[in-house]
């Protein structure tokens, strides 16, 4: 090795082989290159002592690196730099090598002594998609059983219109449980009771508060100091009647009369003071009060997770599998209850090195030191804390520090060496990164790298920085969001072109690197205005690119054809077959035969039976796709749906289409055959039919963290759009920031919780509330800085945001520093910037201006800064002014005309593709001949609207009287609004997504069933009718539901003791009205008895829920009345119509609201 060059550093770190090192190593410094020589060196005679090797075998080495990927990186290094030193036998060790993540490890261990243990030796590691399907079933079915039970009516009414807010809450919180080895009892969210207690002495000093501004008032404001005395008085007797304060005594009515009662007109300078005090303690008041309720709710919600958290462990017992976090606690335990295990891993390894150390946790840490020797004497941990960029995956960088504390600094080596980047953009990295407020203690690098004869760029800056400014008009920007964000896009765009004309760079040499790609849509179409071509890469989006979903919504409807909506129509509509609206406008219209009258039909009868009856020619693009869609269907039973599915879009040209489409088109081939070997492999490995298969696919794609394919090829020469995260690692000639220094969101809150984390228990809080606690604090209080100064409520709430905010701002600047050393030859940074009182917005932008400017330039054009480089940085301003919602004009790049960020007519026809199979058939029926078909017909559901409007102005009022001791005896029978007297069906706890039509749809239809049958309908049918009308699996249970409560229904045997019992009864009636002169419709359920003019109307209502009696009452008085109308215009003299809420129970019953008209409340239309 003598003949190989190191830097003082790699050698220190290379031969210090039994002692303790802690390694900085800056970015593109040669780290692995450093970790791989370091192996050979301890393999090597002479490392160790007496002339012999440091290590006898590979065997006493374990390296931990963060992914599996770099895992297999650094094998492949050693073995061939092993077979490079001729120690052969070595490098025949490796693929046995103690390499791996520190998941990998523990798992080896755990199987090497499975049998010891009572563990099954071929354990399952549970993926992502299965754990996170586990915890998805596992929150269902403990939701669905607690919603049973009254104790907790409270805490779901909470969630009742936001259910993915809670099982947010309740993945976050499992997420924290398993990253402690004590599990839920880590968790204790901040507040305890005695916080009633401070509200109760604060709301004292609000009553006190409250009289000094009455005083004040008195004489001058008579009335509003009457009104202050109310609600003082109010205030002062909710004090006296409790020793200890109960939250229901204080609703929001009570807060927002206090609000009110604290505005007063103008006033005084000494009254204002006294009004400021009132107004403050009100604020600390309320936002105390809000805090407790939060305890509440909090406690309430640790414990639905106990219970979400000791189910899902049992169903991961169930399959017999091990997630990420169940192998540390079970390796933990191990160590800790079998002491000759830990005894046989204890001095097992003489060099142990852990690889990106700075996104590593406590936990990881404490078990690589068990594994280290006496005093972790042969730990090296190598990372860099300004790497340090995964924080959301629960990476703490002071894991790093702490380390760099225990460990001697004459053990401390730094890489410090750069060999990637030009030292241009290592002095623009060092001047922006070591500014104030942005890396603290920056460890600048110098460049290492040997420049070639020839430069990479030779004429141009190698630094640029382009800003955007929006001149506000009023209080508002120029244009709109999508406009301004195009206009950024281009000035980018711009700016790379110029490069790529002015140097020898290539479109393949520009990486963009964005905090997230789903906003790379206006950068792609800017750079394909200058005849770039992009593909993006690197990010977690597979599942959610258009070509998969795609995939997924072909795979739907091969399994359904009568999902029309979640499968068929988007796939009819979309570019695999590019049906257009006449197309879909043939498989949707029955034309009738002989005369009969033409209907709607659903284009799966037309697809599936092959009953599209046009009469006349349908296009060869529509005939084509019926053809293929048949022929996948007929395949299905002896072929895989993979395979099928490939047929269905090579048959219909979708493949050889995308061919033509450059980079972008390949990107999107390679993630539709990608999509393809997923939905093979989760067929193969779980032997499952398509139906499941295509819901497995569909949770995969929500689940699995993929990046975006890309079909590389020797040709491809084409921009690289990636996140930061995902190009750590990576290097590009020429990189782009895009959106990093827009500064962290303005108060906490993107995660669903606040939290501190001190040894194994995290203390937290909900992110969400209270946002404006800040200005409690604002020159009226410190914030606490540590967890020992938190003493109050307020003060936890106010530390946890403050230390949350001062996280991710602190995790942006790291970001930035990544992103910026990506590139090796010339680095572009972009911001857009508001001018506000304070100087430039946002700050952390202004933070970076004021570390390149004294006095920074904002007029439009180009400005040199310096920097520290050979060469000046160029700065350019685009000026963007207008008026909201108008062209944008724009300073400072050339534009021919005002910016409106839409390609021309001319461009559009040239970027485009068409597709015709056919000379377009243009369809010779005219609106007039279909129109008379339904000419003056109308229904219900037609005229609702305009009807509402005329119901409530000419019959609302007439109606009311008539009924109004109907109503009152309804709402006796249910004083309180029914979300507080009934039952909501358990899963009918939100809105899950699911067509209400479609749903409703499919119990008219079941009830149907029941009526004509006499009897309660099976499973099959059940399952069979949601299938038909496209509802989902996840909602079948509702329908079920409902279905059970209508069948033992009190109003149902009512209905069915009556002579005539009709189901879905039709009707036609003429009649004289605005809306038209026929009017049509069917009556769910129609009984009255022979001989009888009395009728009885049952009408089934889905949904509801949430609504009071009254209010459900109002909201089908119009219907009732409609139906009444008919009726009696039919001959009857007297109908009932009971509107029946079949999701909303009371007392084992479904609520029915009823309306009575008769010759004395006559219904009118």
């Amino acid at each position: 090795m003598a003949d190989t060059r190191y830097t003082p550093g790699q050698e220190k770190t290379i031969k210090t082989l039994d002692k303790p090192l802690f390694v900085a190593a800056g970015a593109g410094s040669g780290k692995t290159f450093t970790l791989t020589q370091r192996i050979v060196w301890a393999l090597k005679e002479g490392s160790g002592a007496d002339g012999k090797s440091y290590l006898s075998s590979l065997d006493q080495a374990l390296i931990i690196t963060f992914t599996n990927a770099a895992a297999t990186e650094i094998k492949e290094r050693v073995r061939e730099a092993l077979e490079k030193e001729g120690l052969h036998s070595a490098a025949l060790q490796v693929d046995d090598a103690w390499i791996s993540t520190i998941h990998g490890m523990c798992s080896r261990i755990l199987k090497i002594h499975a049998l010891d243990l009572g563990l099954d030796p071929e354990f399952e590691i549970i993926d992502d998609m299965t754990r996170n399907q586990l915890v998805n079933i596992s929150i269902e079915e403990v939701l669905r059983e607690l919603s049973q039970d009254e104790s907790y009516a409270e805490f779901l009414s909470t969630y009742a219109g936001n259910r993915d807010a809670l099982k947010s809450r309740i993945e976050t919180l499992i997420s924290y449980a398993q990253s402690s080895p004590v599990g839920m009892d880590a968790i204790s969210f901040v507040g305890d009771s005695s916080d009633l207690e401070v509200l109760k002495a604060e709301l004292e000093s609000l009553c006190g508060a409250l009289e000094a501004l009455r005083a004040a008032i008195a004489a001058t404001k008579p009335d509003e100091a009457e009104q202050l005395q109310n609600v003082q008085s109010e205030l002062s007797s909710k004090l006296q009647q409790h020793l200890v304060l109960s939250l229901t005594d204080f609703d929001q009515a009570f807060w927002d009369t206090l609000q009110k009662a604290l505005k007063i007109g103008r006033s005084s300078k000494e009254i204002k003071i006294v009004k400021d005090e009132a107004t403050y303690q009100l604020k600390v008041c309320s936002s105390l009060f809000g805090l407790i309720q939060d305890t509440f709710e909090g406690q309430c919600l640790k414990d639905v997770t106990e219970q979400v958290y000791k189910l899902f462990k049992q169903k991961k017992r169930a399959v017999g599998g091990l997630d990420n976090d169940d192998l540390l606690h079970l390796t933990a335990k191990v160590f800790e209850e079998h002491p000759e295990i830990a005894a046989v891993y204890a001095d097992k390894f003489k060099l142990v090195m852990v690889d990106e150390f700075q996104d590593t946790d406590q936990q990881q840490v404490q078990m690589i030191k068990s594994l280290s020797g006496k005093d972790a004497q042969y730990l090296t941990t190598v990372g860099d804390a300004q790497q340090s960029i995964y924080r959301f995956r629960g990476a703490d960088v002071d894991v790093f520090f702490r380390r760099q504390a225990e460990v001697s600094e004459d053990l401390q080596p730094r890489l410090v060496d750069n060999f990637r980047s030009h030292n241009e953009i290592l002095r623009f990295v060092a001047k922006v990164c070591s500014a104030d407020g942005m890396i603290p203690n920056f460890m600048d690098l110098s460049a290492g790298r040997e420049e070639p004869a020839t430069p990479f760029i030779a004429r141009s800056p190698r630094v640029y920085f382009e800003v955007t400014k929006f001149e506000k008009s009023g209080n508002s920007k120029p244009g709109d969001d999508v406009t301004r964000s195009r206009l950024v896009a281009y000035q980018l765009a711009d700016r790379i072109n110029t490069l790529m004309q002015d140097e020898n760079i290539q479109a393949k040499d520009v990486a963009i690197l964005m905090k997230s790609v789903k906003k790379a849509q206006p950068y792609i179409e800017a750079l394909r205005t200058f005849g770039i071509e992009s593909v993006v890469s690197g990010a977690s989006t597979f599942g959610e690119q258009p070509e998969v979903q795609l995939i997924g919504s072909l795979l739907q409807a091969l399994a359904n054809m009568y999902d029309s909506y979640e499968g068929l129509f988007p796939v009819l509509s979309s570019e695999i077959f590019s049906l257009d609206a006449s197309d879909l406008l043939l498989l949707g219209t029955n034309f009738g035969e002989n005369g009969q009258k033409i209907t709607n039909r659903d284009i799966a009868d037309s697809v599936v039976n092959d009953a599209c009856n046009s009469p006349f020619e349908i296009s060869p693009k529509l005939k084509n796709a019926l053809e293929v869609l048949s022929d996948a269907r007929s395949s299905l039973s002896n072929k895989r749906v993979s395979d099928v599915i490939k047929k269905v879009v090579l048959d219909a040209g979708w493949i050889s289409r995308l061919q033509k489409m450059g980079n972008e088109g390949q990107s999107k081939i390679a993630n539709i055959f990608a999509a393809l070997d997923q939905i093979d492999s989760l067929q193969k490995e779980l032997s499952i039919g398509v139906a499941s298969v295509a819901k497995a696919f569909s949770q995969w794609c929500n689940t699995a963290k993929e990046s975006p394919k890309v079909l590389h090829c020797s040709t491809q020469n084409a921009v690289t759009f990636m996140t930061i995260h995902a190009s750590k690692g990576l290097e590009f000639p020429v990189v782009a920031v895009v959106g990093a220094v827009s500064g962290p969101k303005a108060g906490a809150g993107s995660e669903p919780f606040l939290h501190v984390r001190k040894d194994d228990s995290y203390q937290i809080a909900f992110s969400s509330s209270s946002k404006k606690l800040h200005e409690l604090y604002d020159g009226c209080h410190e914030v606490p800085t540590s967890i020992d100064e938190c003493k109050s409520l307020l003060e936890w709430r106010m530390f946890l945001e403050t230390q949350e905010n001062e996280f991710e701002e602190q995790e942006q600047n790291r970001r930035l520093y990544v992103a910026l050393t990506r590139a090796r030859e010339a680095v572009i940074l972009t911001s857009t910037i508001d001018l506000t009182k304070e100087g430039i917005s946002p700050r952390y932008t202004r933070k970076i201006t004021d570390a390149l400017f004294e006095d920074p330039p904002l007029s439009a054009g180009e400005h040199q800064f310096e920097y520290g480089g050979n060469l000046a940085g160029c700065m350019r301003v685009v000026q963007g002014s207008g008026k909201k919602d108008e062209p944008i004009q724009v300073e400072g790049l050339e534009l021919v005309e005002p910016f409106e960020g839409k390609p021309s007519e001319e461009e559009n026809s040239q970027a485009v593709e068409t597709f015709d199979l056919y000379e377009k058939v243009r369809l010779s029926v005219t609106s007039e001949t279909m129109y008379d078909q339904r000419k003056d017909f109308f229904s219900y559901s037609s005229a609702h609207q305009q009807m509402a409007e005329n119901f409530k102005v000419e019959n609302n009022q007439k109606l009311a009287d008539q009924s109004q001791v109907e109503r009152q005896e309804h709402e006796e029978d249910n004083l309180q609004p029914v979300t507080e007297t009934s039952v909501v069906l358990p899963d009918t706890l939100a809105d899950d997504g699911v067509d209400p039509t479609n749903l409703g749809s499919a119990f008219h239809e079941l009830a149907q069933i029941m009526v004509e049958t006499q009897s309660k309908v099976d499973e099959q049918t059940i399952d069979r009718q949601c299938l038909k009308n496209s509802v989902p699996q996840r909602a079948v249970s509702r329908v079920k539901q409902a279905l059970e409560l209508w069948s033992n229904s009190a109003i149902r045997q009512e209905a069915l003791a009556h002579d005539v019992v009709i189901a879905e009864s039709p009707f036609t009636l003429q009649v004289d009205s605005e809306y038209g002169n026929y009017v049509e419709g069917a009556i769910d359920l129609l009984a009255y008895n022979k001989g009888s003019k009395d009728a009885l109307v049952v009408d089934y209502k889905t949904g509801d829920k949430g609504l009071s009696a009254a209010q459900i009452y109002e909201h089908h008085q119009m219907q009732a009345n409609f139906y009444a109308y008919v009726l009696m215009q039919r001959g009857f003299t007297k109908v009932e119509c009971a509107f029946v809420c079949v999701e909303v129970e009371e007392a084992g019953q479904p609520h029915v609201a009823r309306y009575t008209f008769d010759v004395n409340h006559q219904p009118s239309l």
